[in-house]
C-alpha cells in the first residue's frame, strides 16, 4: 500500500475517476509496448502527467454516446445508446470484484 502511495499520490485532489480501471488499461498499453531502447524512469511528473492522460481519455468516452455534429439521431440510434451508455459506464466505472491475491495473481500472469 506504501508503494501505491508513493506513486498514486494521497492527495484526494490527485485520484482518478475509475482508478482501477484506469490503471489496468494503463497496465495494458504498458504491456503491447515494446521496451524502449534507452528507458528513462517515471518521475512524479511524468506520472501526474499520465494520470492526466488517463483522465482526459476518461472524459472523452462519454463523447461516444452524443451524436456528432453531421449526425442527425434516429429512433435506432437513441436506442442503443439507452443500452450501451448504461452498460459501458457501468463497467468502467465499477471496480472489479476479486481480493488482493486474485489481483496479484491476474496482474502476474501477465507479466
Amino acid at each position: 500500500m506504501e508503494v501505491l502511495k508513493r506513486v498514486w499520490g494521497e492527495d484526494d485532489s490527485e485520484k482518478l475517476s475509475s482508478e482501477f480501471r484506469q490503471l489496468f488499461f494503463f497496465l495494458g498499453l504498458m504491456l503491447a509496448t515494446p521496451e524502449p531502447e534507452n528507458p528513462r524512469p517515471l518521475t512524479k511528473e511524468k506520472w501526474k502527467r499520465v494520470k492526466e492522460l488517463l483522465e482526459e481519455i476518461f472524459g472523452l468516452y462519454a463523447f461516444m454516446f452524443w451524436p456528432s455534429e453531421d449526425e442527425t439521431p434516429t429512433d435506432e440510434w437513441r436506442e442503443v445508446r439507452e443500452v450501451a451508455m448504461p452498460a459501458f459506464l457501468h463497467y468502467f466505472n465499477n471496480a472489479l470484484l476479486a481480493s488482493k491475491e486474485q489481483i496479484e495473481d491476474r496482474v502476474s500472469k501477465h507479466l
